[in-house]
C-alpha cells in the first residue's frame, strides 16, 4: 500500500510540475511578444519621429543630388606611348640599349571630370591629362567619346576638354565664396575606376595654403573621401551646385586620410574663358632683379635681398629698389631663394603681383606687373617651356620623357651656334638631369659662371649633344 501511495504522489507531483512549466512558458512567450510589439510601437514616438524626418530630408537631398549630378560626371581615360622594359635579365649597359621597347597608346591613368556646358566642354585637373597623347571620355550612361584638349593651366592645375555628343547633361555652378566651414560637401568621381562614386563630408577649411609647389594657395579643404581617380571631379554643396574641383590629397599612403583639397569654382570661372580662348595661360614670368647670394645675407628678416634692379624692368617701374628685402609675394612668405624662384616661374605674364618688402626696417607693399622675360636677359638667350600634352603630341615625346623644350631662340644664342634648334628637348646639362623649368633655372645659375656647358637633347627620337660656349 505504501508503495502504491508513493507512486500516486510522484505522478501528481510530475503533473503539477508540467502545469507550472506550461504556465511559465506561456507567460514568457507572451511577454516577449509584448516586448516586440512595444519596439514597433516606439517608432511613432514623437521624439524619434522628428529625428527621422530631419535625417530623411538630408537623405532625400543626397539622393536627388546623385540623380541629377552623377550623369554629368565623366571618367577620363588617358593613353600615351611609353618605354616598356622587356629584358630585365640583361646587364644595365645592355639593358639600356636593347632591353626596352616602345609601347604605343598604352593605358596611362584614370581620372574624373564634369561637363560644364551641354556643347561638350569638360573641366578636369591638368595633372590628369598632363602626359597623355590620347584621351577617351566615358559618360555615366556608358557613352564613350574621343576628347580634344581645348586648353590648360599648370599653375592652377586646370584643363578643359571637349567632346562632340548630343543630349549631354551639365552641372550647375555655385559660389565658392559663400561656403562656410561645417557645410555639407559631396565628392563625385571615379576612384580606381569605380564609376560615379558618391562620398559625403563637410567643408573642413578654407583658403588653405598647403600646396608645397607654391603655385596656388587658396584651396577648399574637405573630409569627403577623395582617392586616386577622383582628381578632376566636382565638389558639390547640399544644393547640388559645384563649389570646387577635387585636386589632391594630403596622405602618406596615397589614399584618402580625410584631408583633401579642391580648387574653388570661382577660381575656375576666373580662368576658364582665358584657357578656352588662348589654349593656355602663359607663366614663367620676369621681375627684373638680381638676388644677393643667400649665404652673404645674415639679416634679421626671413626673405631675399635685392642686389640690383634691372633698368627699365618691371621691378624698377613698380618701385622696388636695390637693398629691399622681399619677404612675401601675393601674401605667400618667401623663406628662400628657391621659394622665390618657384613663385616667379609660376607667375602669370601680365598679372599684377603684390610684393611685401622691408625697407629701412619698415614693411611696404609694392605692386609690380609681371612680364615675359626678355630673350637677351635669359640664360643662353633662349626661352624654354615644360612638356605639355600639345608639345608631347607635336614632337612625338613619350610619357617617360622629361625636360624642357626650347620655345624661342635669339639669333645670337650660343645654343643655336652649337647646333640646337627650336623644339629640341633638353634633358641633361653637364651631368645633371633637367626635369622641369625650375630645375633648368637652378642649373642655369650654377653653370652661368663656367663659360661652357655640355647639353644633351632629344630631337625626332634621336639624342643629340654638344658643348655650348658662352660669355660669363
Amino acid at each position: 500500500m505504501k508503495w502504491l501511495k508513493s507512486k500516486k504522489l510522484a505522478m501528481f507531483n510530475a503533473f503539477a510540475i508540467c502545469i507550472l512549466l506550461t504556465i511559465f512558458m506561456t507567460l514568457l512567450f507572451t511577454g516577449k511578444i509584448k516586448v516586440v510589439k512595444d519596439l514597433f510601437a516606439r517608432r511613432s514616438y514623437r521624439g524619434y519621429k522628428i529625428i527621422n524626418t530631419s535625417a530623411r530630408g538630408v537623405q532625400n537631398a543626397f539622393r536627388q543630388i546623385a540623380r541629377k549630378v552623377r550623369p554629368a560626371v565623366v571618367t577620363i581615360q588617358t593613353f600615351a606611348s611609353s618605354l616598356k622594359l622587356v629584358r630585365p635579365d640583361l646587364p644595365s649597359f645592355y639593358r639600356n640599349l636593347f632591353g626596352y621597347t616602345v609601347k604605343k597608346n598604352a593605358p596611362l591613368s584614370i581620372g574624373s571630370g564634369f561637363i560644364v556646358d551641354h556643347r561638350g566642354y569638360i573641366v578636369t585637373n591638368y595633372h590628369v591629362i598632363e602626359k597623355s597623347t590620347k584621351i577617351l571620355v566615358r559618360l555615366f550612361d556608358g557613352r564613350t567619346y574621343k576628347a580634344k584638349i581645348i586648353g590648360f593651366d599648370s599653375g592652377t592645375d586646370l584643363a578643359v576638354l571637349k567632346i562632340n555628343g548630343s543630349r549631354l547633361p551639365e552641372v550647375r555652378v555655385g559660389n565658392s565664396k559663400k561656403i562656410r566651414v561645417g557645410d555639407w560637401a559631396i565628392a563625385i568621381g571615379n576612384p580606381s575606376g569605380f564609376t560615379g562614386t558618391f562620398t559625403v563630408g563637410v567643408i573642413s577649411g578654407k583658403n588653405r595654403a598647403e600646396d608645397t609647389t607654391g603655385v596656388f594657395q587658396n584651396y577648399i579643404q574637405t573630409d569627403a573621401a577623395i582617392n586616386p581617380g577622383n582628381s578632376g571631379g566636382p565638389l558639390i554643396n547640399i544644393n547640388g551646385r559645384v563649389i570646387g574641383v577635387n585636386s589632391w590629397i594630403h596622405s602618406a599612403s596615397g589614399q584618402s586620410s580625410g584631408i583633401n583639397f579642391a580648387i574653388p569654382i570661382n577660381t575656375v570661372i576666373r580662368y576658364l574663358a582665358q584657357i578656352i580662348r588662348h589654349g593656355s595661360i602663359e607663366r614663367n614670368g620676369y621681375l627684373g632683379v638680381t638676388i644677393q647670394n643667400p649665404n652673404e645675407y645674415t639679416g634679421k628678416y626671413n626673405g631675399i635681398r635685392v642686389k640690383n634692379v634691372i633698368p627699365g624692368g618691371p621691378a624698377q617701374r613698380g618701385g622696388i629698389r636695390a637693398g629691399d628685402i622681399i619677404v612675401a609675394m601675393n601674401g605667400i612668405p618667401i623663406v628662400s631663394v628657391f621659394k622665390y624662384m618657384k613663385l616667379i616661374i609660376n607667375s602669370r605674364v601680365g598679372e599684377r603681383a603684390t610684393f611685401t618688402v622691408i625697407r629701412n626696417d619698415k614693411r611696404k607693399k609694392i605692386i609690380v606687373r609681371i612680364v615675359r622675360e626678355p630673350l637677351n636677359r635669359s640664360f643662353l638667350n633662349v626661352h624654354v617651356e615644360e612638356i605639355n600634352p600639345i608639345t608631347r603630341r607635336r614632337f612625338g615625346l613619350l610619357a617617360n620623357d622629361t625636360g624642357v623644350i626650347i620655345k624661342r631662340m635669339a639669333k645670337n644664342s650660343p645654343l643655336r651656334k652649337a647646333g640646337f634648334k627650336t623644339g629640341d628637348l633638353i634633358f641633361m646639362m653637364n651631368n645633371s638631369i633637367v626635369k622641369n623649368v625650375f630645375r633648368y633655372k637652378v642649373l642655369s645659375i650654377i653653370y652661368s659662371r663656367t663659360g661652357r656647358i655640355f647639353i644633351k637633347a632629344k630631337r625626332n627620337n634621336e639624342i643629340i649633344w654638344n658643348y655650348v660656349f658662352f660669355k660669363h
